[in-house]
């Protein structure tokens, strides 16, 4: 892999990479060659068909699905904390426990955080263990044990569905990236994509909010640095030149007449003042990032 190459190549791929919710579908990706005459593609998530089919419920898809458990989860293990760690900070175990180090994580968390589903989850997993093997010790309370079991008793199922659901759905998108990736890369044209493009979909810190979730939800299901993980891959094993460049207003730029929009903010669409050209910002940008070679 090269980050910059001052070889020109006749005709080069570009690829603009982000997450754009067009039409209820997810766009993780645009590629354009600098051949006007060459089609564009738009690569899309994969579509996942509905687990719910009656009328109420018929536009979960799977992800909405685990969403909605991983909510569920939250929510209990929040509950879990406010009765579990008082008794935990009240019986602490020696530094030297087999468990110390999960003791100290429910217990000892900051105190703006709460309790995760996961180690809720971990925790309830030692006290079955340690009934099954009496000789150990198990550290806890009976009262922390029974709030414990409780929590597992209603929330063990919950979990394991959204463990499998989600084992399956990073499964699925792997594959579809990977045969992505080898089409593009049969056509045996130098790649080329932005040097910093995570920056531009970095996450969103601060307090959640709606819209940060729906992103961060995004986010997870598109994961474009896998997709540029499978293309760079795939480019590597094939000989075919796979270039990182530094962004030059790449969306800015009228592909065809070169000039800049400066006034440009986050339109999704733009028409240039100069040639009068009309552009999708990322359909420009992507042709744009295939000359930078």
């Amino acid at each position: 892999m090269k980050d910059q190459t001052h070889t020109h190549y006749n005709k080069a791929i570009g690829i603009d990479i982000g997450f754009r919710e067009i039409s209820n579908k997810l766009r993780v990706a645009v590629f354009a060659t600098t051949d006007q005459n060459d089609e564009i593609q738009h690569i899309f998530v994969p579509e996942v068909k509905p687990i719910l089919e009656n009328k109420r419920n018929s536009n979960f898809s799977k992800y909405k699905h685990m969403e909605r458990l991983k909510s569920n989860l939250d929510q209990s293990a929040n509950d879990l904390d406010q009765a579990l760690r008082p008794l935990l900070k009240a019986n602490p175990l020696d530094d030297n426990h087999k468990k110390y180090k999960l003791w100290r994580s429910a217990a000892k968390m900051p105190a703006h955080a709460t309790l995760s589903f996961e180690i809720a989850y971990k925790l309830a997993r030692w006290i079955l263990h340690c009934r099954k093997h009496p000789h150990i010790d198990m550290g806890l309370t009976k009262d922390a044990e029974i709030l414990i079991m409780n929590w597992w008793r209603q929330n063990s199922r919950k979990y394991r569905e959204m463990h499998n659901l989600r084992a399956k759905e990073l499964e699925h998108r792997k594959h579809f990236y990977r045969n992505i990736a080898a089409d593009l890369v049969r056509l045996g044209l130098p790649i080329i994509i932005e040097k910093d493009f995570l920056a531009h979909i970095a996450e969103v810190k601060g307090k959640s909010t709606e819209l940060k979730d729906k992103a961060r939800g995004q986010r997870f299901m598109v994961a474009p640095s896998e997709l540029i993980g499978a293309i760079q891959n795939a480019a590597q094993r094939e000989g075919v030149p796979f270039i990182k460049v530094n962004p030059r207003y790449t969306s800015k730029t009228c592909f065809t007449c070169g000039n800049v929009n400066k006034n440009l903010k986050s339109e999704t669409t733009w028409k240039c003042g100069h040639c009068r050209s009309m552009h999708d910002r990322d359909e420009n940008a992507a042709r744009n990032i295939g000359l930078l070679d």
